[in-house]
């Protein structure tokens, strides 16, 4: 789904500079090796915490094994790095290009999976939302409508009811003795009174 070529893809709406930069530094934090070390840290000082605990009485042995499926969870993680390709789904300005693409090596495979999981859904989401709701007339979110959330918003507010097919008419009545009728039926229906 979000890996092709081998490549894990990761959509931007926005700033793809800036995520471009993000991910070369987890890669450089990555292939140095910090990123394990901070977990071997962390590793050493769990079992640490996990043997005090043992001989106060607190703990037991069996939590022994959560210690190293999280020690295992971490390494799979953050100990092997993937290829990420960065798609930059909006056009930036001057580019006559549809879509800005940048290459990082090393990133965590992790971090790679989880970013192109939750962009991938985002994107997909936004495209179906756009699908259902957007004015025909404007620029959909993942081609440059970007920002213009207000303007596409009061674009759908202003369509008339006339030509919206088989759209009760609702009356404007907020208060009065007719404002429970009117806000659960059609008011056509209610009395002259009201």
């Amino acid at each position: 789904m979000m890996v092709t070529d081998n490549l894990w893809t990761i959509y931007s709406i926005g700033a793809p500079n800036f995520m471009h930069k993000v991910f070369t530094a987890i890669a450089l934090l990555g292939e140095g090796g910090t990123l394990m070390r901070m977990g071997q840290i962390g590793f050493t000082v769990g079992l640490f915490v996990l043997v005090y605990r043992i001989a106060t009485a607190v703990g037991s042995l069996s939590d022994l094994r959560q210690v190293f499926v999280a020690g295992v969870i971490f390494a799979a993680m953050f100990g092997t790095t993937t290829t990420v390709k960065l798609v930059g789904l909006v056009p930036s300005q001057g580019s006559g290009s549809a879509a800005d693409i940048r290459i990082v090596d090393h990133v965590p495979w992790g971090i790679a999976a989880v970013g192109a999981v939750i962009s991938g859904t985002g994107v997909y989401l936004t495209r179906r939302m756009e699908t259902a709701f957007r004015d025909p007339n404007a620029i959909p979110v993942t081609q440059g409508g970007f920002g213009r959330t207000a303007e596409i918003l009061a674009s759908v507010r202003s369509l008339s009811l006339d030509s919206i097919p088989n759209t009760p008419r609702y009356s404007t009545i907020t208060s009065g003795p007719c404002w429970p009728i009117c806000a659960t039926a059609r008011c056509a229906h209610v009395s002259s009174k009201c």
